[in-house]
């Protein structure tokens, strides 16, 4: 059984990859910009969110560690870190 990984932040209706290792993150901008795709067939899938391959629990673990630091957060009136956004962390069980 394989394992993989994605980490995704939705913040006014756009995603973006939290695990993108071709990025630095500093503003919400500098993360790659994901894309939700329908095929004709009802298939979703999400284009431009990279998948991570983990061997066992630390690897996880060190993944959404990464993935919270990438977050991008904001100062507002009414709270300090405030982030008015969602973050998924996918986990992708493939049975072989």
């Amino acid at each position: 059984m394989d394992v993989t990984l994605s980490y995704f932040q939705i913040y006014e209706e756009q995603g973006y990859d939290l695990l993108d290792a071709e990025n630095e993150t500093k503003k919400l901008t500098d993360l790659k910009k994901m894309q939700v795709m329908c095929a004709a067939n009802g298939q979703m899938t999400i284009k431009n969110l990279s998948e991570h391959l983990v061997d066992n629990e630390e690897d996880a673990l060190n993944l959404l560690f990464l993935g919270t630091v990438n977050r991008v957060v904001s100062k507002t009136p009414m709270n300090d870190e405030s982030t008015r956004s969602h973050c998924i962390f996918m986990i992708k069980l493939v049975v072989s």
